[in-house]
């Protein structure tokens, strides 16, 4: 796992409440009791994926070094059907728990438009690209490359960026309503309200970007269709929603725009990524913020989440179209942008939601039953 995604990862746990841990590995292992642990930890991530499990034993039972097997079969679910290859430490006794550090086997992740994209029913919704005024940007000037093919592939990626910033607009301003409808707290309404502002910005970014490398006249955005937009307003369309709008597309692209921020020389295109990745990411934080605090108002909806994570990491990989590969210039490759994306889900979605869940799964009373706790 890159540096960048360790750090993301962190500071989603920290805006989750859930930062008391230190993260490493394929998954995020709590700091367990001795050093020791950690460190063997640590050594063993090149070898599998490595995740902190507990287990609560019988009143007055001992932690013995056979029930990691049994950690392992909880675990196999998590990972995919990973087998347990080892014990890298443990048990440690935490209180009423028995902790391990365990080693899986890798498997090739079988689990499968940057951005929050604006989802009616099933279908990504964006408006056209129109030659008008009024979503111009002072940005600075901005060096054009001699390579007509390179500037028309750098014009099209950002006119894509500006409608799916665009459309990003209109999900928050969804989401508003619908935060409003379940009677959220001022904090979620206040980063939404806050999150369609940034998004303004970073359509405004990008049409300016495509127009300029263009060289055409200023460009904006046609009439949006948001007709049954707000079709489906129950509680779990609404986490349906959240999961994939925020959860998966917001995490992934505060990852796509940080990579592509990284490798880029131009240095207008790298501070507009640089931006960009910085409000995607609190607006990840967004949307993970919101299921944490609507498993709290309402428990009974934490199955329908794990299982709502379950289909977004099933989902396939996003193939871009007319994907450059000109990372000096911000333009990620597909092959780049589809190995992200994986990483992401892997790396981001999956222990964030495990996290969530075994936080619920602790308040909701966790009883004698093997868990194990994935952050």
């Amino acid at each position: 796992m890159s540096v960048e995604l360790l750090s993301m990862r962190r500071r989603l746990l920290l805006s989750l409440g859930l930062g008391a841990g230190v993260v490493t590995g394929a998954s995020c292992i709590e700091l367990a009791s001795t050093d020791s642990c950690f460190e063997m930890a640590e050594e063993a991530d090149d070898d599998g994926i490595v995740v902190h499990a507990q287990y609560r034993p019988e009143a007055d039972g001992e932690c013995l070094h056979e029930n990691a097997s049994a950690v392992s079969s909880s675990a196999k679910q998590e990972w995919c059907g990973a087998e347990l290859e080892a014990v890298a430490c443990g048990p440690v006794r935490n209180g009423d728990w028995c902790e391990y550090v365990v080693v899986f086997d890798e498997q090739p992740n079988p689990c499968a438009v940057i951005g929050r994209p604006f989802l009616v029913g099933a279908e990504s919704v964006c408006a056209p690209v129109r030659q008008r005024g009024g979503w111009s940007a002072a940005l600075g000037s901005v060096r054009l490359p001699e390579d007509p093919q390179l500037r028309a592939a750098l014009s099209a990626h950002w006119a894509e960026v500006a409608q799916a910033e665009h459309a990003s607009i209109a999900a928050f301003a969804r989401f508003g309503l619908q935060l409003l409808q379940l009677g959220a707290p001022p904090r979620l309404l206040t980063a939404c309200r806050e999150a369609m502002v940034d998004e303004t910005r970073h359509a405004r970014a990008a049409f300016e970007l495509a127009a300029r490398f263009g060289g055409q006249g200023s460009l904006g955005p046609g009439s949006l269709p948001v007709a049954d937009a707000c079709a489906d307003s129950d509680a779990v369309a609404i986490l349906r929603d959240v999961v994939l709008e925020g959860c998966l597309g917001e995490t992934r692209a505060a990852a796509e725009a940080r990579e592509a921020a990284r490798s880029c020389a131009e240095p207008t295109l790298r501070r507009a990524l640089e931006a960009i990745a910085v409000d995607e990411e609190r607006h990840a934080a967004l949307a993970w913020s919101f299921v944490a605090w609507l498993l709290d108002a309402r428990p009974e909806l934490a199955s329908t989440f794990a299982a709502l994570v379950d289909s977004v990491l099933e989902l396939p990989l996003v193939a871009p179209s007319g994907s450059v590969d000109a990372p000096s210039w911000g333009l990620l490759s597909a092959e780049a942008r589809r190995r992200i994306d994986r990483e992401v889900r892997r790396e981001l979605v999956a222990p964030l939601a495990a996290a969530l869940l075994a936080r619920h799964q602790r308040a909701d009373n966790s009883a004698t039953q093997v868990h194990v706790r994935v952050c």
